[in-house]
């Protein structure tokens, strides 16, 4: 079967739309969206919309709030506790990190952490948004044990994804994530 190649616009809007019909506020929508549709357009399809059905059956089952109460409680000068109340990891990672750069344009530095959340996607989103602030960002997550160590017989260690992100000189951030 040959590939067929959809403008990236439209797949976004796409994505979108199933979102909303999941009961998805239409920014939070849209924001999820185009996370997912940016995996895509860095070729990291993993991440990207082929996550949607995943997306879809979990929501459906309960598993995700569409609709979650995303609270955040500062806890020191520079740091912050992100509660996402069972929501979209897309959603309170992004909260997380809008949270980081106010911290972080106030004390010199933010860190935030964030639970009862969800998968969030590709970290590079989240990176990309410190470096639009003019700020170093970090992102990092936890991830289900799908990896045997060297030596070891059982399934044990997660992939545990890091980002890193950092304005460009006179040009696109530089962004790390893997």
């Amino acid at each position: 079967m040959p590939d067929t190649f959809i403008p990236h616009e439209k797949l976004a809007a796409f994505a979108a739309a199933c979102f909303e019909k999941l009961g998805l506020a239409p920014a939070d929508a849209q924001l999820v969206a185009e996370t997912l549709v940016a995996s895509n357009l860095r070729g990291v399809d993993s991440h990207g919309v082929v996550r949607l059905p995943h997306y879809a059956t979990r929501l459906r089952n309960g598993s995700i709030q569409p609709r979650p109460n995303i609270t955040v409680q500062r806890t020191g000068p520079a740091t912050a506790m992100v509660e996402g109340g069972a929501g979209m990891g897309q959603l309170v990672a992004a909260r997380a990190m809008r949270e980081a750069i106010a911290l972080a344009q106030e004390a010199g530095v933010g860190a935030v952490g964030a639970r009862n959340s969800s998968h969030c996607g590709a970290c590079a989103h989240y990176v990309e948004m410190a470096a639009a602030a003019g700020l170093l960002g970090l992102a990092f997550t936890h991830a289900d044990p799908i990896m045997v160590p060297s030596g070891m017989q059982k399934v044990f260690l997660g992939s545990n994804p890091i980002a890193f992100g950092a304005p460009g000189k006179d040009g696109p951030p530089v962004v790390v994530d893997m």
